[in-house]
């Protein structure tokens, strides 16, 4: 049934079953607020399932990393063109947080390989450890 209250529920990212309906927001979605350690993991390869979120679109694309209807379609049609002819894409860059990631860069990337039903995508990844432990001098 149609009602006032999940139409709001709707414009505001949530699915009619109350559930985000959006990629998690790094830095809305993380229960921690304090400093965090930074190490380099290099490039990997990531299961797509694993990338949950993006550092600053995640208003873009649904959960499914599906683009919403004001992304630029043209360009996640070119990359999964690019993709399907073998052509060489630059690894996306990755945050992650336990065993969530994080699209810091290549969010159109993450879309196309996952809409092209892609298990695993190659990645910069940095990994953030919450740490209580960094203080200042």
């Amino acid at each position: 049934m149609i009602t006032l209250k999940n139409i709001f529920k709707k414009l505001k990212g949530n699915n009619l079953n109350g559930q985000i309906d959006r990629a998690k927001c790094f830095g809305e979605d993380l229960n921690y607020n304090g400093p965090f350690k930074y190490i380099d993991q290099g490039v990997n390869k990531v299961s797509l399932n694993q990338v949950v979120g993006s550092v600053g679109k995640c208003s873009a694309f649904n959960i499914e990393f599906i683009p919403r209807s004001h992304v630029a379609q043209d360009r996640l049609i070119n990359i999964k063109q690019a993709i399907h002819n073998g052509k060489s894409l630059p690894p996306v860059n990755l945050y992650k947080v336990d065993n969530e990631f994080y699209v810091m860069d290549g969010n159109h990337r993450v879309a196309a390989a996952k809409g092209l039903g892609h298990s695993k995508i190659l990645a910069k990844v940095v990994e953030l450890i919450p740490s209580n432990d960094i203080c200042c001098d």
